[in-house]
C-alpha cells in the first residue's frame, strides 16, 4: 500500500474524531448553556435550532472542501510516482532499434581497482 494513503486516511480519521468534539462543544458546559452563556429552557429544540445548525455547517465547511481537494491531490501523486523510478531512466530493451547500434560498437576495455584487503588474502 501507498504510505501516504495510510497517512491521509489516519488524518482523515483524527478529523472525523475531532469534528465529534467540536459539534458537542456549544453544551460542554450543559444543557443549559450555550458555550458559556446561560441559555433558557428549551433553548436547543427553539431559537438555538438554526444557530446550532449553522454552527455544524461552519464546522463541517472546511472538511467537505479538503476531503475532494486532497483525495484528488493524493491520487495525482500516486500516478505521478508510479510513472518515475527512484533510480532514474530504464536502460533501452534489447530488442530495441538503438541497442542494434551499441553491439557493433568495439566494447571497451574495464579495468578492475584493486582495493586493499584487511589482512585477508583472496585467492587470485
Amino acid at each position: 500500500m501507498y504510505p501516504y494513503g495510510i497517512g491521509w486516511a489516519l488524518v482523515l480519521g483524527w478529523r472525523i474524531l475531532s469534528i465529534r468534539r467540536w459539534f458537542t462543544l456549544p453544551t460542554f458546559h450543559g444543557v443549559d448553556y450555550f458555550f458559556e452563556m446561560r441559555a433558557p429552557a428549551g433553548f436547543y429544540q427553539g431559537d438555538g435550532r438554526p444557530l446550532m445548525r449553522r454552527y455544524r455547517k461552519l464546522i463541517l465547511l472546511p472538511l467537505l472542501i479538503e476531503l475532494p481537494v486532497s483525495a484528488i491531490v493524493g491520487f495525482l501523486s500516486i500516478g505521478i510516482s508510479a510513472c518515475s523510478s527512484p533510480s532514474g531512466p530504464s536502460p533501452p530493451s534489447p530488442d530495441s532499434s538503438a541497442s542494434a547500434s551499441f553491439a557493433s560498437s568495439p566494447k571497451r576495455a574495464t579495468t578492475r581497482l584493486a582495493i586493499p584487503s584487511r589482512g585477508r588474502r583472496r585467492p587470485p
